[in-house]
């Protein structure tokens, strides 16, 4: 009989020995766990981004966003003068004392021994030159749209398809412009900073 007992103690200490060995490999488990600190086991918010182009990204950095193509346009003027514009570029011009404009001073042809010049420096809005619009442009409408935006718009600068853009040099103009008969443009709800 005392065998029994000293074998039940035996099996009785080995069960003991065996409930100390699990947990203390389950701390040392939960101490691993804790100290690598393993992010992707929390639950927490990924943030997405929607590109103009519609595609979904990790970062606002990522997305691509389409360069405007610029273009150059000569426009003839009813004086027959011409003027090149070019993005970012300020040209200076010349009014001879018989009304003909020049672009340098020593083209002004007179009969007198005096030239009597004025100079006039054009500037212009680079961004809506950048959309392709002539320079002397402020704002920019849309008949799909029903609406005028400022050039720094983004609407203006991203959604307005090339075909449809129309091009204007005060708010005046844009909201008499008319179209279909008698419909006229709105100014922009979401960029009203800009118009």
């Amino acid at each position: 009989m005392d065998e029994m007992v000293l074998e039940n103690a035996a099996e009785k200490e080995n069960k003991r020995n065996i409930l100390y060995i699990i947990g203390f490999v389950v701390a040392v488990i939960f101490l691993y766990l804790s100290i690598t600190n393993l992010d992707h086991m929390k639950p927490g918010i990924e943030y997405r981004y929607v590109c103009p182009d519609g595609s979904i990204v990790g970062k606002a950095s990522s997305c691509i966003l389409p360069e405007p193509e610029v273009i150059i346009k000569e426009i003839n003027r009813p004086c027959n003068e011409s003027i090149v514009y070019v993005e970012n570029y300020t040209l200076t011009i010349y009014v001879c004392e018989n009304g003909s404009v020049v672009s340098n001073i020593s083209e002004c042809v007179t009969t007198t021994s005096t030239t009597s010049t004025t100079t006039t420096t054009l500037e212009f809005n680079s961004d809506c030159v950048k959309l392709g619009c002539p320079r002397g442009t402020e704002y920019v409408g849309s008949k799909k749209r029903r609406e005028y935006y400022g050039c720094k718009c983004y609407i203006s600068r991203y959604m307005i398809n090339e075909t449809d853009r129309l091009c204007f040099e005060s708010i005046q103009a844009a909201e008499s412009f008319v179209y279909d008969g008698n419909k006229t443009l709105e100014p922009c709800k979401i960029c009203l900073e800009d118009v």
